[in-house]
C-alpha cells in the first residue's frame, strides 16, 4: 500500500512520526511504523501496542493533549 504510493500517506503523518501517547503524556518517544492508527485521515504512530491501546481508548482527548504537548517540543 505505502510502497505504490508514498506520496498519499506522508503528509497526514502526525507529529513527525513520534508517538501520539506519548506526546500527549509529555515524552518524544520514536515508534514502531508498523503500529499506527487512521482518525480523520490522519496517521498517528505507536512506540508500542500498549501505547495504541491506550489511545484508542479515547484518541480525540490524547490528540488534543499530545498537540499542546507537541508545539513545547516544537520551539
Amino acid at each position: 500500500m505505502f510502497d505504490a504510493e508514498p506520496e498519499k500517506f506522508v503528509s497526514p503523518i502526525q507529529f513527525n512520526g513520534y508517538c501520539v501517547t506519548g506526546l500527549a503524556m509529555g515524552k518524544r518517544i520514536e515508534t514502531d511504523p508498523k503500529i499506527f492508527s487512521i482518525v480523520d485521515d490522519k496517521i498517528y504512530f505507536f512506540s508500542s501496542l500498549e501505547a495504541k491501546t491506550m489511545f484508542e481508548k479515547n484518541p480525540k482527548d490524547f490528540i488534543a493533549k499530545a498537540d499542546k504537548n507537541w508545539k513545547k517540543f516544537s520551539k
